[in-house]
């Protein structure tokens, strides 16, 4: 009978000084382990990143971030995270005093390449001293990198010998080096950034402003006020929907839309049903475009206008129900205007806050059923009028 091999412990044995042994338990060494292993593979960002470059210089920068609490550094202020990052621009900041994206480093470099910027068919500029800024900022990160790296490795090769507190301290100094590099660039970089997105998304401010006016001209009862707000939105959309779609601009929206899509409802004995139900989704898609704007300060938007798919689905749901009532809007032209007529009975004007729950049993409705559309219900639109 062979006799048994004898077995050991995975791994071997642990080496090293007491204290050295009990932080090879913590995740702290296995953070440090891991970057002692991106030793020469950590990519050098004075040149372009190819392949695996960029997931591996993300590892790295977190990596960095998390044994920067390790040490306690003293991190360099960095509200300006919240301060330069536009109001509605997607994701929400989020405020990571050690955190290192690397979008910043990806950003430099396409800085280095080229000071412009595109959004939505329009090209922005930075400025020169930024872009002397990103170079100088792209040669130092390379070299501190390496320091960090140079740091780190051989000290886990000798099982920090020359004492684990010693190391601590030298790598808590190239760190924060590292973080005033970093944060020098990136709060300068999200300066100039955020001037481009102001005008980025200077439409969408000024729908916001608009639909904020239309709403609490709702809210008081001041129906004139409504009417014209809803012109004046109606036309700061066109310019976005053309951006977006641009098949649209050679169908363009009248001004009175809304208004004639109300009258419609309002007359409703005296318009045929068909025309009567095609002013319901010129009302319906009005609203739908109102709340997702109502939503905007929360779910945010990309700059690129072209990647916010919800955006271009109301926008084209309201500009399709527009062009379908063309007929039903026309006709709507021929009868006496709704203000005149709904003098007395503002409680009966058709505003965002009483359409808004027939919106929202919609939508449940649509996607319990999994359909596209379904036929928009009386309750509540057809009641407003």
């Amino acid at each position: 009978m062979a006799p048994k091999k004898k077995g050991g412990k995975k791994g071997g044995k642990i080496t090293g000084t007491p204290d050295v042994v009990k932080f090879k338990g913590t995740p702290d060494f296995a953070y440090i382990k891991e970057l002692a292993d991106l030793q020469g593979k950590v990519p050098l960002v004075s040149t372009a990143l190819e392949g695996d470059g960029v997931r591996l210089l993300a590892r790295f920068l977190n990596l960095l971030g998390m044994l920067g609490e390790y040490v306690s550094i003293s991190p360099e202020n960095k509200s300006y995270r919240f301060q330069n990052h536009h109001k509605y621009l997607f994701p929400i900041p989020q405020y990571e005093p050690l955190g290192y994206s690397v979008s910043v480093v990806v950003a430099a470099q396409a800085l280095a390449t080229s000071p412009t910027v595109d959004f939505n068919g329009q090209s922005f500029n930075f400025s020169n001293e930024l872009n002397s800024h990103g170079i100088k900022f792209l040669k130092a990160f390379d070299d501190v990198a390496l320091r960090i790296t140079s740091l780190i490795e051989p000290s886990v090769k000798s099982d920090f010998g020359d004492g684990l507190k010693n190391f601590r301290g030298r790598l808590r100094e190239v760190l924060e080096e590292f973080d005033q590099l970093f944060v020098g660039f990136e709060s300068a970089y999200s300066k100039e950034l955020l001037t481009i997105h102001n005008q980025v998304f200077e439409p969408i401010d000024k729908i916001m402003s608009i639909e904020t006016a239309l709403t609490k001209a709702e809210d008081r009862g001041d129906m004139t006020s409504k009417q014209t707000q809803e012109s004046e939105i109606v036309a700061a959309l066109e310019v976005v929907t053309n951006k977006v779609l641009p098949e649209t601009a050679s169908k363009p929206l009248p001004p009175d839309c809304v208004e004639m899509a109300e009258a419609c409802l309002f007359y409703d004995i005296r318009i045929p049903p068909v025309l009567v139900n095609a002013a319901k989704w010129v009302v319906k898609d009005f609203i739908e475009v109102r709340l997702y704007l109502t939503e905007l300060p929360l779910k945010r938007m990309h700059p690129h206008f072209q990647d916010n798919p919800v955006l271009i689905r109301v926008l084209r749901n309201f500009h399709r129900s527009v062009m379908g009532a063309a007929e039903a809007l026309q006709h709507a032209r021929r009868l006496p205007k709704i203000s005149a007529a709904k003098i007395g009975c503002n409680g009966s004007w058709m505003t965002k806050k009483l359409i808004q729950p027939e919106i929202y049993r919609i939508r449940r409705q649509m996607r319990e059923m999994g359909k596209e559309k379904e036929q928009v219900t009386p309750e509540a639109i057809a009641a407003a009028a």
